[in-house]
This record gives C-alpha cells, sequence and structure tokens, in this order.
C-alpha cells in the first residue's frame, strides 16, 4: 500500500462522530497534540490484524483507529491507544519489544481504556479535561 493509498483513507477523527464519549476523546488527543485520524482498514493489510494504531515519531504522534468499527469498538480503540500515549512514551515500548512485554502493554492499554470510558460517561466538566 502507498503513501498515497493511505492518506486517501484517512479522515479527521473528529468528523467521524458526534457522539459526545467520542468528542472528548478527540478532545484529550487535541489538548495533548496528538492527531485522531480514522480509516476503513477493509481490503487493506490491517484488516482483522489491528483496531488502532498509535504513532510517534520525529515529533509527530497520532493515532490511527479503523473506522469500519461498531462506535462502540471505536470508542473503546481511541481510549486503548491513548492508552498506549500515555504508558509508552514513558517506556520506551514498541512493537519490536519481546512478546510478553507486548501483551502486558495491550492488558494495561486496555484497562486504561476501561477505566478512562467510565470516567468520562460519569461526566466530568469538559472543560476540566485537558487541564494539566
Amino acid at each position: 500500500m502507498s503513501a498515497i493509498n493511505v492518506a486517501e483513507i484517512l479522515i479527521s477523527g473528529a468528523r467521524l462522530s458526534d457522539n459526545p464519549v467520542w468528542q472528548k476523546l478527540i478532545h484529550l488527543g487535541d489538548k495533548r497534540g496528538v492527531k485522531i485520524l480514522a480509516g476503513d482498514f477493509r481490503g487493506t493489510p490491517l484488516e482483522g490484524r489491528i483496531r488502532g494504531y498509535y504513532f510517534d515519531k520525529d515529533g509527530v504522534q497520532a493515532i490511527i483507529i479503523d473506522s469500519s468499527l461498531s462506535e462502540e469498538e471505536r470508542q473503546f480503540s481511541l481510549a486503548h491507544e491513548l492508552g498506549h500515549y500515555v504508558r509508552d512514551r514513558a517506556s520506551g515500548y514498541s512493537l519490536d519489544s519481546p512478546k510478553e512485554l507486548i501483551a502486558q502493554n495491550e492488558k494495561e492499554a486496555d484497562y486504561f481504556a476501561s477505566r478512562l470510558l467510565q470516567w468520562i460517561k460519569k461526566g466530568p466538566n469538559l472543560a476540566s479535561i485537558g487541564q494539566n
């Protein structure tokens, strides 16, 4: 898949849904300089392999989420990838890490996602998100 093909499938994550939970997740990423993008992974080498990906290279930070997922799956995947942003930046974790470390980091990102979504759904004041 060429860079042009990848660019053609990506859209701004903010345009994907007006759902308040999704928009709060987008806001969290934006406040931290993480670009949220979405693309339909169907028919690509990514299909069925991943639901999202956190990217941090040469000062560019982005999360790409599979837009073909259900609303709930997209929310969890974005929260999960935000967990990688928080955790992996400090740990130096990458996809080249040992399998055991990858498995542990995936569990931690899942836990982070479930707690973040619980917190958002409880209804914190949106103005307080991103402070600090």
